[in-house]
């Protein structure tokens, strides 16, 4: 993309959006395949021998977007770093 044009903000603010996307999906299928499995396994293990309803675990969703906003932190910075130091021929031979 620095071949045809894209500065550094530019490539950075990319990197950023797909890093993210990737992010909030991930929670998002996460989520939706978690929740159902843990309530599932709560009710066949906890419900029904002692009749406690299973809460919703907020710990473990902050915990798990905190994960998921290093991850995405961390899978922004090393390649922009790296992008950022090479020259556009060193890129492009690289291809």
């Amino acid at each position: 993309m620095r071949a045809v044009g894209m500065d550094d903000g530019q490539i950075t603010r990319m990197i950023t959006a797909e890093a993210a996307t990737y992010g909030v999906i991930g929670l998002i299928v996460g989520c939706a395949a978690g929740l159902p499995l843990y309530r599932f396994l709560y009710t066949l293990m906890i419900t029904h021998y002692f009749g406690i309803e299973p809460p919703i675990p907020w710990v473990c969703l902050i915990i798990c977007i905190g994960i998921t906003v290093i991850s995405v932190c961390i899978a922004v910075h090393t390649p922009v770093k790296r992008i950022n130091r090479m020259a556009i021929t060193e890129t492009i031979n690289e291809l």
